[in-house]
């Protein structure tokens, strides 16, 4: 869908077709609105992974165990119920375009960007990171955040 004026239209033939699908013309429905995520914030995202595990020891020493500290850090849970005495397990969220949209994960890189300079104690900031993630990935962080 995209926006025209102040009304959601069909962007694609496709979105016709689905939105014929589920309802008739003039019937209201309820719309949940979100952003898709992007490739570029992607590979910002695994830049900036990138360049915090190559200056930090085990257990942060790859772009893949620091993603999944950072996850479990920033309450990326689900308590998942299995116990008979009610004791909860949690699973780690998934990240993926399919399970986090823009504005998720927009507040997931945001509170991480938190939990690294938290590890480093304030050593490197916020916006120096950006930077660096920035020149790495050929992205600019602020252009994907306004998007």
């Amino acid at each position: 869908m995209k926006r025209v004026g102040s009304k959601l239209v069909p962007a694609s033939p496709m979105d016709e077709e689905i939105l014929g699908i589920y309802c008739k013309p003039d019937e209201q429905v309820k719309v949940r609105i979100t952003k898709p995520r992007s490739l570029p914030y992607n590979r910002w995202w695994w830049a900036l992974l990138q360049i915090v595990s190559e200056n930090l020891d085990d257990p942060y020493d790859t772009p893949e165990k620091l993603h999944l500290y950072l996850k479990i850090a920033t309450g990326a849970l689900d308590a998942v119920h299995i116990h008979d005495d009610g004791t909860p397990v949690y699973v780690v969220r998934s990240t993926s375009f399919a399970k986090m949209d823009r504005a998720e994960f927009r507040k997931h890189v945001e509170l991480a960007l938190d939990v690294i300079q938290k590890i480093w104690n304030g050593e490197v900031s916020a916006s120096e990171l950006v930077a660096q993630a920035n020149q790495r990935s050929a992205v600019n962080y602020k252009e994907l955040v306004r998007a």
